[in-house]
């Protein structure tokens, strides 16, 4: 986590990053900042880490700052070490240097523990190279390794312990100063998606906040979603039909629309084989229609392979209470005829994988009536 305290206009408040984009807008609105959307701000302090010190007394970019809390978030106490170390002996003291220097960790070996030459040419090799197969060298040629770090001369000694960089490998600018990389800071999203305008892109991870939309498409320049190409790159739940199905949609409906859509769609106990149906049913297929169903799929019933009014007959006994029957009296029963009735009662259809119908005193055009704005906006 980064902890600052900011001043804009002689007003103060201190910020926890990383946050969510309302958070951050509200806390720049406080301050009474020109435009809450864009932060800027002036750092007073680095409460913490005290690491980043060297960021006070400037202006930064707060969207930035929450982009390397991110990336700072995901590392480990030896790699925090690490970067920190990294960032000193460089003299980084910009966002587009400290965001990039997360990306270039391998070019910096830091070693805790001379103890043993093994270790050490472990250490370097797990860093420098990502890793290492089992067996792929001996202990012979990692103390090997280990001790012509030593004795390059190369190796620093810093208040973390000594830190070699490996003058071979080149920095990698991963991050422009304008267009954050892609980096997945978590899973709770349906879908990722890029955003496009003059070879210029950022990602977006749906559903997300209105708010991160408008800054994404202000960093690719376009002044309006009209502007930006969509094109999903992948998803977090496995329904390659459903994936296939968004990323036609990405085509032709635009970012908003689709967002609220992921935003109906991401429950892990959504039944995409049951909103299909739903969908055929109510016979829609825009995003924003799709999403009202899928908000309301629990007024939906649906019998899984179901293939005549039979099985519905027998579907509506087993399972409502109002419609239970005495067993001894089922081989007297005409249970074609009753699913039959149910069907009629409740305007329900025959789909591809089974029979959909509405619930009792449920009606598609309520739902699909809906204030817009019920389902549109951020989350």
């Amino acid at each position: 986590m980064i902890k600052l305290n900011v001043m804009c206009k002689d007003h103060r408040i201190d910020i926890d990053f990383p946050c969510s984009e309302m958070i951050l807008q509200a806390k720049m609105m406080e301050i009474h900042a020109d435009n809450p959307d864009l932060p800027e701000a002036y750092v007073m302090e680095v409460i913490e880490p005290r690491e980043l010190a060297i960021l006070e007394g400037n202006t930064h970019n707060l969207d930035e700052m929450n982009y390397l809390a991110k990336r700072l978030d995901s590392f480990t106490d030896q790699e925090m070490a690490q970067y920190f170390v990294a960032a000193q002996y460089e003299g980084f003291r910009g966002m587009k240097d400290l965001i990039n220097l997360t990306f270039n960790l391998q070019k910096y070996t830091l070693i805790q523990d001379i103890s043993s030459m093994v270790e050490v040419g472990r250490n370097f090799i797990l860093n420098n190279k990502g890793g290492m197969v089992r067996g792929e060298f001996t202990d012979k040629e990692l103390a090997e390794k280990g001790w012509e770090i030593i004795r390059s001369g190369k190796a620093e000694f810093t208040d973390y312990g000594l830190l070699y960089v490996d003058e071979d490998m080149k920095f990698q600018a991963v991050y422009d100063g304008e267009n954050f990389p892609l980096y997945y800071y978590d899973s709770d999203h349906l879908v990722t998606a890029e955003i496009s305008n003059n070879g210029r892109k950022e990602y977006l991870f749906l559903p997300c906040e209105d708010l991160a939309i408008q800054k994404a498409m202000f960093r690719v320049g376009a002044q309006s979603y009209q502007y930006v190409d969509v094109q999903l790159t992948d998803a977090t739940f496995d329904n390659k039909e459903w994936f296939d199905r968004l990323c036609a949609m990405a085509k032709s409906e635009n970012i908003y629309s689709l967002n609220t859509l992921a935003d109906a769609l991401n429950d892990a106990d959504m039944d995409f084989v049951k909103l299909s149906a739903a969908m055929e049913l109510a016979n829609v297929s825009d995003a924003t229609d799709i999403a009202k169903i899928a908000e309301h799929i629990d007024m939906f019933v649906f019998i899984e392979n179901a293939e005549d009014d039979e099985a519905v007959g027998h579907f509506f006994i087993d399972n409502y209470s109002e419609y239970s029957l005495n067993p001894d009296l089922e081989d007297y029963f005409d249970f074609d005829a009753f699913g039959r009735h149910m069907r009629e009662e409740q305007g329900g259809e025959f789909v591809a994988d089974g029979f959909v119908c509405m619930e009792q005193e449920c009606d598609i055009d309520d739902i699909l009536d809906e204030d817009d704005s019920m389902t549109m906006g951020g989350i």
